[in-house]
């Protein structure tokens, strides 16, 4: 790796850590790049979230080499400098809209996010993303003012929204948390 890339990669990081501390989640930066984890977040139950940063200049295209497990309690911050825009994706979503391919025999996880992808992850993108990443957390505070609950409540919960719908595309916490809506859209009758 380049002193270029190297460089490139910490203002990722830097970037990154000013967004999580603006929202103040304590943040924790390994001494070391040990399995990709570029920091972690301590939550109120004494568990931890590892975020992994991606960073790009220009081409939204980040790339995962070698063994990929996703699961909950993973993020992958997707950067791209050049534009400023991140995309705070569960290790299970990037794994979902990635291509699985192998280079060398060496397994590659590449992420390309084009126009169709930016709509598709629009919801963890920039502050949407980081403050859902708040939620998860369950510490800290959302930049926005309102947390996702609250804004989802103030769409969907009232005279002539929309009905929800609960994709199976969704991780399993989105429809869950579509599910209690469209109970609460019954219950009271908004639809």
């Amino acid at each position: 790796m380049g002193k270029e890339t190297q460089i490139l990669g910490k203002q990722g990081e830097f970037f990154v850590f000013q967004k999580l501390l603006e929202r103040e989640l304590p943040v924790y930066a390994p001494l070391f790049d040990i399995e990709g984890i570029d920091c972690i977040i301590r939550t109120p139950r004494g568990q931890h979230i590892d975020i992994q940063v991606k960073t790009r200049e220009k081409d939204a295209l980040f790339d995962i080499s070698g063994r990929f497990e996703p699961r909950d309690d993973f993020f992958i911050v997707c950067f791209l400098a050049g534009e400023e825009t991140a995309w705070v994706l569960p290790s299970k979503v990037f794994y979902k809209y990635c291509i699985k391919t192998s280079v060398k025999g060496k397994p590659l996880h590449r992420l390309i996010v084009g126009k169709e992808k930016r709509k598709e992850l629009a919801q963890y993108t920039n502050d949407l993303g980081f403050d859902s990443l708040v939620e998860y957390s369950g510490v800290g505070k959302t930049k926005v003012g309102k947390s996702g609950w609250e804004r989802l409540k103030e769409k969907y919960l009232r005279e002539g929204a929309p009905k929800i719908r609960v994709s199976k595309k969704y991780s399993k916490g989105t429809q869950y948390v579509y599910r209690r809506i469209q109970k609460l859209q019954k219950k009271m009758k908004v639809v």
